[in-house]
């Protein structure tokens, strides 16, 4: 009969990093990113009125997207977390990466018309306290 236990001759190998599962990431995105603190205060001057960052996020989101669509751009909570950042998204397209990979490896986009319009339209906003 064979037994069913493993047993080690020796202690375990603590040189090399432990395997971690990559969480994939489909897309890249390109644009402008800003705090939760700024999209609040830029969403607070277009409504007229205080907004809350949490209990508000969604008027934070709608708001923002409605202002800035017609300039062929977009708008989204980006991050880990919902709601960590916000980015005025300009560009975006498919990529094959994965949760925490080096920077170095990820393809830049360059800027163009859509950066240049976006940039004006934020200046214009007085949103200026981008990360």
């Amino acid at each position: 009969m064979q037994s069913r236990f493993l047993f080690m001759d020796s202690e375990p190998d603590f040189s090399r990093p432990p395997t971690m599962k990559r969480y994939p990431r489909r897309i890249r995105m390109g644009g402008f990113l800003m705090n939760v603190e700024t999209a609040t205060a830029w969403a607070s001057r277009l409504t007229g009125r205080t907004l809350d960052p949490i209990r508000n996020s969604p008027t934070i989101y709608n708001v923002i997207l409605q202002t800035v669509r017609p300039y062929r751009v977009n708008f989204k909570p980006v991050g880990e977390v919902a709601d960590v950042s916000y980015m005025v998204i300009t560009q975006s397209a498919w990529f094959k990466g994965y949760k925490d990979m080096d920077p170095s490896l990820i393809p830049h986009f360059e800027e163009g018309e859509r950066e240049a319009v976006a940039r004006t339209l934020l200046r214009e906003q007085g949103v200026s306290l981008l990360l």
